[in-house]
Protein backbone atom coordinates (compact mmCIF):
# COMPACT_ATOMS: atom_id res chain seq x y z
CA UNK A 1 0.00 0.00 0.00
CA UNK A 2 1.77 3.21 -0.67
CA UNK A 3 1.50 6.18 1.62
CA UNK A 4 -1.09 8.42 1.68
CA UNK A 5 -0.92 12.08 0.80
CA UNK A 6 -0.88 14.31 3.32
CA UNK A 7 -4.47 15.43 4.08
CA UNK A 8 -4.73 19.53 3.82
CA UNK A 9 -4.92 21.68 7.08
CA UNK A 10 -8.21 22.46 8.97
CA UNK A 11 -9.37 25.91 7.77
CA UNK A 12 -9.39 27.67 10.81
CA UNK A 13 -11.70 30.50 9.39
CA UNK A 14 -8.71 32.88 10.37
CA UNK A 15 -9.33 36.46 11.63
CA UNK A 16 -11.25 38.12 14.57
CA UNK A 17 -14.52 36.75 15.15
CA UNK A 18 -16.53 39.61 14.96
CA UNK A 19 -16.71 39.65 11.17
CA UNK A 20 -19.81 37.82 9.76
CA UNK A 21 -19.21 35.46 6.53
CA UNK A 22 -19.54 36.77 3.57
CA UNK A 23 -22.92 35.82 2.11
CA UNK A 24 -24.40 33.83 -0.89
CA UNK A 25 -24.95 36.44 -3.78
CA UNK A 26 -22.11 38.54 -2.60
CA UNK A 27 -19.16 39.42 -4.82
CA UNK A 28 -16.25 38.35 -2.43
CA UNK A 29 -18.46 34.68 -2.32
CA UNK A 30 -19.26 34.38 -6.27
CA UNK A 31 -15.39 35.14 -6.82
CA UNK A 32 -14.42 32.67 -3.99
CA UNK A 33 -17.17 30.18 -5.35
CA UNK A 34 -15.49 30.12 -9.20
CA UNK A 35 -11.84 29.89 -8.37
CA UNK A 36 -12.47 26.96 -6.28
CA UNK A 37 -14.57 25.20 -8.06
CA UNK A 38 -11.80 24.98 -10.69
CA UNK A 39 -9.82 22.91 -8.71
CA UNK A 40 -9.70 19.92 -7.23
CA UNK A 41 -7.19 20.80 -4.32
CA UNK A 42 -7.98 21.82 -0.69
CA UNK A 43 -9.75 25.00 -0.16
CA UNK A 44 -8.40 28.01 -0.11
CA UNK A 45 -8.03 29.97 3.14
CA UNK A 46 -11.17 32.53 3.24
CA UNK A 47 -10.20 35.83 2.84
CA UNK A 48 -12.06 38.64 4.75
CA UNK A 49 -15.05 40.44 2.49
CA UNK A 50 -17.28 43.13 2.86
CA UNK A 51 -20.65 42.82 4.41
CA UNK A 52 -23.56 42.14 1.59
CA UNK A 53 -27.25 43.70 2.24
CA UNK A 54 -28.06 39.87 2.64
CA UNK A 55 -25.33 39.10 5.24
CA UNK A 56 -27.24 42.11 7.36
CA UNK A 57 -30.46 40.09 7.62
CA UNK A 58 -28.25 37.55 9.92
CA UNK A 59 -27.33 37.04 13.31
CA UNK A 60 -24.89 39.72 14.42
CA UNK A 61 -21.89 38.03 14.63
CA UNK A 62 -19.79 39.94 17.22
CA UNK A 63 -22.65 38.69 20.09
CA UNK A 64 -23.46 35.72 18.42
CA UNK A 65 -20.46 33.90 16.37
CA UNK A 66 -20.49 32.82 13.11
CA UNK A 67 -23.40 34.13 10.99
CA UNK A 68 -23.96 31.39 8.59
CA UNK A 69 -25.75 32.81 6.04
CA UNK A 70 -28.36 29.96 5.70
CA UNK A 71 -30.38 31.96 9.13
CA UNK A 72 -32.67 34.54 8.78
CA UNK A 73 -34.07 36.54 11.57
CA UNK A 74 -37.84 35.68 11.63
CA UNK A 75 -39.72 38.78 10.12
CA UNK A 76 -41.47 41.30 12.81
CA UNK A 77 -45.09 42.58 12.81
CA UNK A 78 -45.34 46.40 11.91
CA UNK A 79 -47.23 48.96 13.73
CA UNK A 80 -49.66 48.44 10.50
CA UNK A 81 -50.08 44.68 10.87
CA UNK A 82 -48.53 43.86 8.18
CA UNK A 83 -45.12 41.01 8.32
CA UNK A 84 -42.30 41.87 5.85
CA UNK A 85 -41.01 38.85 4.29
CA UNK A 86 -37.35 37.86 4.70
CA UNK A 87 -37.63 34.50 3.45
CA UNK A 88 -36.05 33.13 -0.08
CA UNK A 89 -38.53 31.69 -2.23
CA UNK A 90 -39.97 28.41 -1.22
CA UNK A 91 -38.97 25.43 -3.09
CA UNK A 92 -41.05 24.41 -6.23
CA UNK A 93 -43.79 22.12 -5.62
CA UNK A 94 -42.66 18.59 -4.47
CA UNK A 95 -45.77 17.41 -6.19
CA UNK A 96 -44.50 17.31 -9.50
CA UNK A 97 -46.31 15.06 -11.93
CA UNK A 98 -45.73 15.88 -15.37
CA UNK A 99 -43.55 13.79 -17.24
CA UNK A 100 -42.29 16.75 -19.54
CA UNK A 101 -38.74 18.40 -19.38
CA UNK A 102 -36.97 18.49 -16.37
CA UNK A 103 -37.55 21.02 -13.90
CA UNK A 104 -34.09 22.91 -12.55
CA UNK A 105 -32.00 21.97 -10.40
CA UNK A 106 -33.17 22.25 -6.74
CA UNK A 107 -30.63 24.45 -4.76
CA UNK A 108 -29.25 22.71 -1.51
CA UNK A 109 -29.14 26.01 0.10
CA UNK A 110 -33.03 26.09 0.11
CA UNK A 111 -32.70 22.77 1.90
CA UNK A 112 -30.91 23.90 4.75
CA UNK A 113 -32.59 27.24 5.27
CA UNK A 114 -33.48 28.24 8.91
CA UNK A 115 -35.71 31.33 10.40
CA UNK A 116 -34.61 32.49 13.57
CA UNK A 117 -37.24 33.64 15.66
CA UNK A 118 -35.35 34.04 18.65
CA UNK A 119 -31.79 33.36 20.41
CA UNK A 120 -31.07 29.77 19.92
CA UNK A 121 -34.19 29.57 18.56
CA UNK A 122 -34.81 28.29 14.74
CA UNK A 123 -37.43 27.38 12.43
CA UNK A 124 -37.51 25.66 9.20
CA UNK A 125 -40.92 26.29 7.09
CA UNK A 126 -42.59 23.03 5.20
CA UNK A 127 -41.78 24.43 2.04
CA UNK A 128 -38.64 23.80 2.27
CA UNK A 129 -38.84 19.66 3.95
CA UNK A 130 -38.57 17.13 1.48
CA UNK A 131 -40.52 13.56 1.96
CA UNK A 132 -38.50 10.70 0.20
CA UNK A 133 -41.11 8.81 -2.54
CA UNK A 134 -42.01 6.09 -0.17
CA UNK A 135 -40.45 7.31 3.41
CA UNK A 136 -42.06 7.88 6.63
CA UNK A 137 -40.95 11.16 7.57
CA UNK A 138 -39.30 14.28 6.49
CA UNK A 139 -35.30 12.73 4.82
CA UNK A 140 -33.13 12.49 7.77
CA UNK A 141 -30.22 13.98 5.95
CA UNK A 142 -31.73 17.11 6.10
CA UNK A 143 -32.69 17.36 9.86
CA UNK A 144 -28.78 16.23 10.75
CA UNK A 145 -28.12 19.27 7.53
CA UNK A 146 -30.33 21.49 9.13
CA UNK A 147 -29.31 21.10 13.01
CA UNK A 148 -25.68 21.25 12.55
CA UNK A 149 -26.31 25.44 10.39
CA UNK A 150 -28.41 25.54 13.75
CA UNK A 151 -25.51 25.07 15.86
CA UNK A 152 -23.15 26.75 13.78
CA UNK A 153 -24.53 29.39 13.86
CA UNK A 154 -24.00 29.92 17.35
CA UNK A 155 -20.87 29.45 18.02
CA UNK A 156 -18.11 32.24 16.79
CA UNK A 157 -15.90 32.10 13.77
CA UNK A 158 -12.38 30.73 14.77
CA UNK A 159 -14.29 26.88 16.03
CA UNK A 160 -15.35 24.34 13.29
CA UNK A 161 -17.26 21.26 14.14
CA UNK A 162 -15.09 18.23 14.41
CA UNK A 163 -17.33 15.64 15.67
CA UNK A 164 -21.66 14.83 15.67
CA UNK A 165 -24.11 12.22 17.10
CA UNK A 166 -27.43 12.49 16.56
CA UNK A 167 -30.97 9.66 17.47
CA UNK A 168 -33.72 10.20 15.23
CA UNK A 169 -37.34 9.96 18.00
CA UNK A 170 -39.76 10.54 15.32
CA UNK A 171 -40.73 10.59 11.78
CA UNK A 172 -40.56 14.27 10.65
CA UNK A 173 -44.06 15.55 9.29
CA UNK A 174 -43.37 17.29 6.08
CA UNK A 175 -46.87 19.70 6.64
CA UNK A 176 -45.75 21.32 9.77
CA UNK A 177 -42.58 23.39 10.39
CA UNK A 178 -39.92 22.20 12.49
CA UNK A 179 -38.12 24.16 15.27
CA UNK A 180 -34.72 23.73 16.37
CA UNK A 181 -33.59 24.78 19.72
CA UNK A 182 -30.29 24.95 20.39
CA UNK A 183 -28.63 24.62 24.15
CA UNK A 184 -24.98 25.73 24.81
CA UNK A 185 -23.09 22.76 27.26
CA UNK A 186 -19.79 23.95 27.20
CA UNK A 187 -18.10 27.02 26.40
CA UNK A 188 -13.84 26.56 26.66
CA UNK A 189 -10.89 27.42 25.16
CA UNK A 190 -10.38 25.14 22.54
CA UNK A 191 -14.09 23.26 22.40
CA UNK A 192 -17.97 24.32 22.15
CA UNK A 193 -20.40 21.61 22.78
CA UNK A 194 -23.97 22.43 21.72
CA UNK A 195 -27.16 20.35 22.07
CA UNK A 196 -30.15 20.91 19.44
CA UNK A 197 -33.27 19.84 19.62
CA UNK A 198 -35.96 19.32 17.05
CA UNK A 199 -39.36 19.55 17.97
CA UNK A 200 -42.67 18.91 16.19
CA UNK A 201 -46.24 19.36 17.97
CA UNK A 202 -44.52 20.07 21.22
CA UNK A 203 -42.81 16.90 20.59
CA UNK A 204 -38.72 16.22 20.02
CA UNK A 205 -38.34 14.06 17.18
CA UNK A 206 -34.90 14.56 16.56
CA UNK A 207 -31.86 15.42 19.02
CA UNK A 208 -27.83 15.80 18.70
CA UNK A 209 -25.03 16.69 20.17
CA UNK A 210 -21.83 18.17 18.12
CA UNK A 211 -18.54 19.58 19.35
CA UNK A 212 -16.71 22.48 17.82
CA UNK A 213 -12.85 22.90 18.32
CA UNK A 214 -10.66 25.59 17.44
CA UNK A 215 -7.87 25.19 14.66
CA UNK A 216 -4.99 23.70 16.12
CA UNK A 217 -1.81 22.87 14.54
CA UNK A 218 -1.27 19.14 12.91
CA UNK A 219 1.09 17.07 14.58
CA UNK A 220 0.08 13.75 14.16
CA UNK A 221 -1.48 12.45 10.67
CA UNK A 222 -2.27 9.08 8.93
CA UNK A 223 -5.31 8.02 7.08
CA UNK A 224 -6.29 5.25 4.75
CA UNK A 225 -5.71 5.04 1.28
CA UNK A 226 -8.35 5.50 -0.85
CA UNK A 227 -10.31 3.04 -3.14
CA UNK A 228 -8.72 2.62 -6.18
CA UNK A 229 -8.72 2.33 -9.26
CA UNK A 230 -10.40 5.76 -9.09
CA UNK A 231 -13.44 5.66 -11.62
CA UNK A 232 -14.04 9.13 -12.96
CA UNK A 233 -17.44 10.22 -11.77
CA UNK A 234 -18.05 12.32 -14.55
CA UNK A 235 -17.87 8.97 -16.72
CA UNK A 236 -20.83 7.33 -14.76
CA UNK A 237 -24.97 8.15 -15.04
CA UNK A 238 -26.41 10.59 -13.41
CA UNK A 239 -29.45 8.93 -10.73
CA UNK A 240 -31.89 10.79 -13.00
CA UNK A 241 -30.06 9.14 -16.59
CA UNK A 242 -30.40 5.73 -14.12
CA UNK A 243 -34.21 6.08 -13.66
CA UNK A 244 -34.71 7.24 -17.42
CA UNK A 245 -32.77 4.28 -18.73
CA UNK A 246 -35.46 1.90 -16.68
CA UNK A 247 -38.37 3.44 -18.26
CA UNK A 248 -37.78 1.49 -21.47
CA UNK A 249 -36.86 -2.12 -19.15
CA UNK A 250 -39.52 -2.32 -17.16
CA UNK A 251 -43.45 -3.11 -17.79
CA UNK A 252 -45.25 0.10 -17.83
CA UNK A 253 -46.85 -0.61 -14.69
CA UNK A 254 -43.99 0.34 -12.89
CA UNK A 255 -43.39 3.60 -14.25
CA UNK A 256 -45.30 5.44 -12.38
CA UNK A 257 -43.18 4.96 -9.28
CA UNK A 258 -40.17 5.73 -11.42
CA UNK A 259 -41.30 9.12 -13.03
CA UNK A 260 -42.21 10.12 -9.46
CA UNK A 261 -38.73 9.64 -8.10
CA UNK A 262 -37.39 11.47 -11.17
CA UNK A 263 -39.48 14.40 -10.02
CA UNK A 264 -38.38 14.42 -6.73
CA UNK A 265 -36.50 17.56 -5.48
CA UNK A 266 -32.64 16.01 -4.99
CA UNK A 267 -30.32 18.51 -4.79
CA UNK A 268 -27.34 16.36 -4.61
CA UNK A 269 -25.63 14.64 -7.88
CA UNK A 270 -24.75 11.39 -7.18
CA UNK A 271 -23.55 8.62 -9.51
CA UNK A 272 -22.99 4.64 -7.92
CA UNK A 273 -19.96 3.17 -9.17
CA UNK A 274 -21.84 0.31 -9.70
CA UNK A 275 -25.11 1.71 -11.20
CA UNK A 276 -27.91 -0.01 -10.11
CA UNK A 277 -30.79 -2.23 -12.91
CA UNK A 278 -34.09 -2.78 -12.43
CA UNK A 279 -33.57 -6.09 -11.46
CA UNK A 280 -31.66 -5.31 -8.24
CA UNK A 281 -34.75 -4.89 -6.56
CA UNK A 282 -36.75 -7.38 -8.33
CA UNK A 283 -34.29 -10.51 -8.79
CA UNK A 284 -31.31 -8.88 -6.37
CA UNK A 285 -28.51 -11.42 -5.55
CA UNK A 286 -26.72 -11.62 -2.06
CA UNK A 287 -23.10 -9.53 -2.69
CA UNK A 288 -20.64 -7.83 -0.21
CA UNK A 289 -22.07 -5.38 1.67
CA UNK A 290 -20.11 -2.82 0.07
CA UNK A 291 -21.35 0.78 -2.22
CA UNK A 292 -19.02 3.48 -3.50
CA UNK A 293 -21.20 6.68 -4.61
CA UNK A 294 -20.17 10.29 -5.99
CA UNK A 295 -21.30 12.63 -4.50
CA UNK A 296 -21.57 16.72 -4.75
CA UNK A 297 -23.91 19.50 -4.81
CA UNK A 298 -25.71 19.96 -8.15
CA UNK A 299 -25.22 23.95 -7.50
CA UNK A 300 -21.97 25.85 -6.94
CA UNK A 301 -22.10 26.77 -3.09
CA UNK A 302 -19.84 29.63 -1.56
CA UNK A 303 -16.47 29.69 0.05
CA UNK A 304 -17.39 28.95 3.76
CA UNK A 305 -16.21 25.96 5.13
CA UNK A 306 -19.13 25.85 7.53
CA UNK A 307 -21.71 25.47 4.72
CA UNK A 308 -19.70 22.77 2.94
CA UNK A 309 -20.14 21.01 6.14
CA UNK A 310 -23.62 21.47 6.91
CA UNK A 311 -24.19 19.96 3.16
CA UNK A 312 -22.17 16.94 3.70
CA UNK A 313 -23.75 16.01 6.92
CA UNK A 314 -26.79 16.66 4.99
CA UNK A 315 -25.40 13.87 1.82
CA UNK A 316 -24.02 11.84 4.58
CA UNK A 317 -27.25 9.91 5.12
CA UNK A 318 -28.15 8.70 1.28
CA UNK A 319 -27.36 5.54 0.93
CA UNK A 320 -25.61 4.38 3.94
CA UNK A 321 -28.34 2.01 5.47
CA UNK A 322 -28.79 0.11 2.47
CA UNK A 323 -25.54 -1.59 2.72
CA UNK A 324 -26.79 -3.68 5.63
CA UNK A 325 -29.17 -5.53 3.09
CA UNK A 326 -26.60 -6.33 0.20
CA UNK A 327 -26.33 -9.80 1.55
CA UNK A 328 -29.30 -10.66 2.55
CA UNK A 329 -30.93 -9.37 -0.87
CA UNK A 330 -33.93 -8.28 0.24
CA UNK A 331 -36.27 -5.56 -1.09
CA UNK A 332 -39.95 -4.77 -1.47
CA UNK A 333 -40.41 -7.27 -4.07
CA UNK A 334 -38.56 -10.51 -3.00
CA UNK A 335 -39.53 -13.24 -0.08
CA UNK A 336 -38.26 -12.58 2.98
CA UNK A 337 -39.92 -8.78 2.02
CA UNK A 338 -38.13 -5.96 3.34
CA UNK A 339 -41.00 -3.52 5.10
CA UNK A 340 -38.87 -1.46 6.88
CA UNK A 341 -35.87 0.29 7.04
CA UNK A 342 -35.32 3.55 8.73
CA UNK A 343 -32.61 5.33 10.44
CA UNK A 344 -31.94 4.91 14.15
CA UNK A 345 -28.85 7.08 14.59
CA UNK A 346 -26.26 8.80 12.91
CA UNK A 347 -22.44 9.78 14.09
CA UNK A 348 -19.93 12.32 11.77
CA UNK A 349 -16.61 12.89 12.38
CA UNK A 350 -15.04 15.90 10.24
CA UNK A 351 -10.98 15.50 9.56
CA UNK A 352 -10.04 18.21 6.94
CA UNK A 353 -11.26 20.87 5.01
CA UNK A 354 -13.31 19.76 1.33
CA UNK A 355 -16.36 21.74 -1.04
CA UNK A 356 -19.31 19.79 -1.24
CA UNK A 357 -19.96 21.61 -4.49
CA UNK A 358 -16.65 19.19 -6.23
CA UNK A 359 -16.79 15.24 -6.29
CA UNK A 360 -16.73 13.40 -3.12
CA UNK A 361 -16.25 9.60 -2.75
CA UNK A 362 -18.65 8.33 -0.43
CA UNK A 363 -17.41 4.89 0.87
CA UNK A 364 -19.63 2.48 2.91
CA UNK A 365 -19.75 -0.85 4.39
CA UNK A 366 -21.72 -2.68 6.48
CA UNK A 367 -19.76 -4.65 9.50
CA UNK A 368 -22.83 -6.08 10.94
CA UNK A 369 -26.34 -6.72 11.14
CA UNK A 370 -28.21 -8.62 13.93
CA UNK A 371 -31.67 -8.08 16.05
CA UNK A 372 -33.34 -6.25 13.38
CA UNK A 373 -30.27 -3.80 13.20
CA UNK A 374 -27.92 -3.43 11.25
CA UNK A 375 -24.64 -0.79 11.47
CA UNK A 376 -23.09 0.80 8.34
CA UNK A 377 -19.88 2.85 8.43
CA UNK A 378 -18.87 5.37 5.99
CA UNK A 379 -15.78 7.19 4.88
CA UNK A 380 -15.72 10.43 2.44
CA UNK A 381 -13.13 11.30 -0.21
CA UNK A 382 -11.66 14.10 -1.73
CA UNK A 383 -10.52 13.27 -5.24
CA UNK A 384 -7.12 14.29 -4.07
CA UNK A 385 -7.47 11.42 -1.38
CA UNK A 386 -7.82 12.85 1.56
CA UNK A 387 -10.01 11.59 4.16
CA UNK A 388 -12.21 14.36 4.95
CA UNK A 389 -14.96 12.95 6.96
CA UNK A 390 -16.06 9.30 8.55
CA UNK A 391 -19.75 8.29 9.43
CA UNK A 392 -21.35 5.83 11.75
CA UNK A 393 -25.07 4.86 11.43
CA UNK A 394 -27.19 2.44 13.12
CA UNK A 395 -30.64 1.38 11.07
CA UNK A 396 -33.60 -0.26 11.76
CA UNK A 397 -34.59 -3.35 9.18
CA UNK A 398 -37.33 -5.66 9.14
CA UNK A 399 -38.41 -8.16 6.62
CA UNK A 400 -41.06 -11.11 6.59
CA UNK A 401 -40.56 -14.56 5.49
CA UNK A 402 -43.73 -16.01 3.70
CA UNK A 403 -43.18 -19.67 3.98
CA UNK A 404 -45.89 -20.64 1.00
CA UNK A 405 -44.14 -18.44 -1.39
CA UNK A 406 -40.66 -19.73 -3.15
CA UNK A 407 -37.34 -17.82 -1.95
CA UNK A 408 -36.40 -15.36 -4.10
CA UNK A 409 -32.41 -16.11 -3.42
CA UNK A 410 -30.90 -20.08 -3.61
CA UNK A 411 -30.70 -20.81 0.50
CA UNK A 412 -27.17 -20.34 1.32
CA UNK A 413 -24.67 -24.09 1.04
CA UNK A 414 -22.49 -24.86 3.96
CA UNK A 415 -24.79 -23.52 6.91
CA UNK A 416 -23.45 -25.30 10.07
CA UNK A 417 -25.35 -25.99 13.00
CA UNK A 418 -25.79 -22.63 14.83
CA UNK A 419 -27.28 -21.56 11.08
CA UNK A 420 -24.17 -19.70 9.76
CA UNK A 421 -22.32 -19.60 6.55
CA UNK A 422 -19.76 -17.91 4.76
CA UNK A 423 -20.81 -15.45 1.87
CA UNK A 424 -19.43 -16.26 -1.37
CA UNK A 425 -20.61 -13.26 -3.35
CA UNK A 426 -19.63 -14.17 -7.28
CA UNK A 427 -17.22 -11.73 -9.20
CA UNK A 428 -18.45 -9.88 -11.88
CA UNK A 429 -17.39 -7.38 -14.30
CA UNK A 430 -18.20 -4.26 -12.19
CA UNK A 431 -15.82 -1.70 -11.50
CA UNK A 432 -16.57 -2.16 -7.58
CA UNK A 433 -15.02 -5.56 -7.76
CA UNK A 434 -11.64 -4.53 -9.35
CA UNK A 435 -11.46 -1.77 -6.74
CA UNK A 436 -12.28 -4.49 -3.86
CA UNK A 437 -9.25 -6.64 -5.45
CA UNK A 438 -6.88 -3.80 -5.04
CA UNK A 439 -8.03 -1.74 -1.72
CA UNK A 440 -8.68 -2.79 1.62
CA UNK A 441 -10.24 -6.49 1.28
CA UNK A 442 -13.45 -6.88 3.76
CA UNK A 443 -13.34 -9.70 5.89
CA UNK A 444 -15.46 -12.83 4.77
CA UNK A 445 -19.00 -11.85 5.46
CA UNK A 446 -20.54 -14.56 7.92
CA UNK A 447 -24.66 -14.59 6.90
CA UNK A 448 -26.98 -16.30 9.89
CA UNK A 449 -30.40 -17.95 8.26
CA UNK A 450 -32.95 -16.15 10.21
CA UNK A 451 -34.53 -18.47 12.61
CA UNK A 452 -37.83 -17.84 11.40
CA UNK A 453 -37.00 -18.82 8.09
CA UNK A 454 -35.66 -22.32 9.01
CA UNK A 455 -38.75 -23.24 10.91
CA UNK A 456 -40.78 -22.24 8.60
CA UNK A 457 -39.35 -24.05 6.28
CA UNK A 458 -38.88 -27.00 8.22
CA UNK A 459 -42.93 -27.32 9.19
CA UNK A 460 -44.02 -26.41 6.23
CA UNK A 461 -41.98 -29.39 4.37
CA UNK A 462 -42.91 -31.67 7.15
CA UNK A 463 -46.81 -31.30 6.84
CA UNK A 464 -46.56 -31.72 3.07
CA UNK A 465 -44.55 -34.97 3.67
CA UNK A 466 -47.41 -36.29 5.60
CA UNK A 467 -49.84 -35.39 3.10
CA UNK A 468 -51.49 -32.77 5.76
CA UNK A 469 -52.85 -28.89 4.89
CA UNK A 470 -50.20 -26.31 5.06
CA UNK A 471 -52.83 -24.03 6.59
CA UNK A 472 -51.79 -23.87 9.78
CA UNK A 473 -48.60 -22.43 9.06
CA UNK A 474 -48.11 -18.54 9.15
CA UNK A 475 -47.79 -17.24 5.80
CA UNK A 476 -45.68 -14.52 7.30
CA UNK A 477 -42.78 -14.86 9.53
CA UNK A 478 -41.36 -12.19 11.07
CA UNK A 479 -37.42 -12.57 11.00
Amino acid sequence: MSAPKSPPARNDHAGSDKNPRPAPGSAATAEAGTDASSSTGPAPALAPAPVSPLASATHDATQYGHGIPLVRKAPTISANGTTPTTMPPPLRSQTLTAYGPDPPAPRIEDSLRLEELDKNLFRCHPEHLWLPVGSRGVFGGQIIGLALVAATHTVPRAFSVHSLHSYFLLGGDNTKPILFHVTPMRDARSFMTRQVTANQDGKPIFVMLCSFMRGEDRALVHQYEMPTPMVDPESLPTREQVFTGWLDRVPAKYHDGIHKRLAEPIPVDMRFVAPTRPTDYTFPKRKDPRALVWMKSKTKLPADQALHNCVAAYCSDHHLVWTTLYPHAVTGWTNPKLNMIMSLDHSIWFHADFRADDWLLYEMESPRASGNRGLALGRLWAKDGTLVMSCAQEGLIRATFAPDKPLSVPPLEGVDDRGVAVLNAPLTDSPLDEINRNTRKLPPTFVVVPQGMVKGLKEMEEKRGKGLSTEGVPKATKL
